[in-house]
């Protein structure tokens, strides 16, 4: 059984990370990791010192590698990111952050969210899915690997193999085709927490968007608020100068109707 190194190809960009999302050193150091194995998984095709068994668990072992270093690299950018939003709503001094930020912390619980919490476990199982795929490759392989070496002294003795050769064709048809569930079913672990990943994404900009909207239109009802606050005090101001020229008219007029008045002797 030939191994192709479109296979390889195809299972490498699998595993392809966007080399955008972790900036720490913690992030880089996974991800540098996972560039190595994804090179180590292509190279492997080449190797021409190993069997077709020896490759096929050597395969397997740097996929299950790749899939626990991806998924402890989303893990902990869901993690990095709920804790950065955590602050940054801490931070704000209105009671509508402080009521967020509070609402937050009771939904995330350890700093992951829910669906970002279902992601994982749903890729947990996943994983478990494939190790025992895995596993149940490793002893194709050993049985594949027995049937070559007795195939090869039956022949050297001149007994018949047909029965052996048949037998070794159908192990390794199972052998692709469990190598090959497994794969698809380490994908899909990827898959399932990059997308949960960039639905928290998208729902922290909505969330950002509104608490910026809220926190524009509260401005602009002080500003309202102020404003008739100032045409108030300016109604105010006006009706007392009013009143008090009308009081200084009649303090006039009074004097005049005194001083009108004769007192005779």
């Amino acid at each position: 059984m030939r191994i192709s190194n479109a296979n390889y190809n195809s299972s490498a960009k699998s595993f392809r990370m966007n080399q955008s999302m972790g900036k720490d050193s913690y992030s880089k150091n996974i991800q540098n990791q996972i560039a190595n194995k994804q090179k180590e998984l292509q190279n492997l095709a080449k190797a021409e010192d190993m069997s077709v068994e020896e490759k096929l668990k050597k395969k397997q072992e740097i996929e299950k590698e790749i899939a626990d270093l991806t998924l402890q690299l989303r893990q902990h950018q869901i993690e990095q990111r709920n804790k950065q939003q955590q602050q940054k709503n801490s931070s704000k001094d209105d009671s509508l952050a402080a009521s967020k930020s509070k609402q937050t912390a009771q939904k995330e619980g350890t700093g992951i969210s829910q669906a970002s919490m279902k992601a994982i476990i749903s890729a947990d199982s996943s994983m478990k899915q494939a190790q025992v795929q895995g596993s149940a490759a490793t002893k194709l392989n050993g049985r594949a690997g027995v049937l070559e070496a007795e195939i090869k002294q039956d022949k050297a003795r001149e007994v018949n193999t047909e029965r052996k050769e048949a037998e070794l064709s159908d192990i390794q048809d199972k052998i692709q085709t469990t190598v090959s569930s497994q794969m698809s079913t380490l994908s899909d672990a990827i898959e399932t927490i990059n997308e949960a990943a960039s639905e928290e994404r998208d729902s922290e900009k909505t969330e950002a968007k509104k608490t910026e909207q809220s926190k524009d239109s509260r401005t602009i009802e002080k500003d309202d608020s102020d404003d008739q606050l100032q045409t108030d005090n300016s109604k105010n101001t006006e009706k007392i100068a009013t009143a008090a020229g009308n009081d200084e008219k009649v303090t006039t007029s009074q004097l005049i109707n005194y001083t009108s008045v004769d007192i005779l002797l």
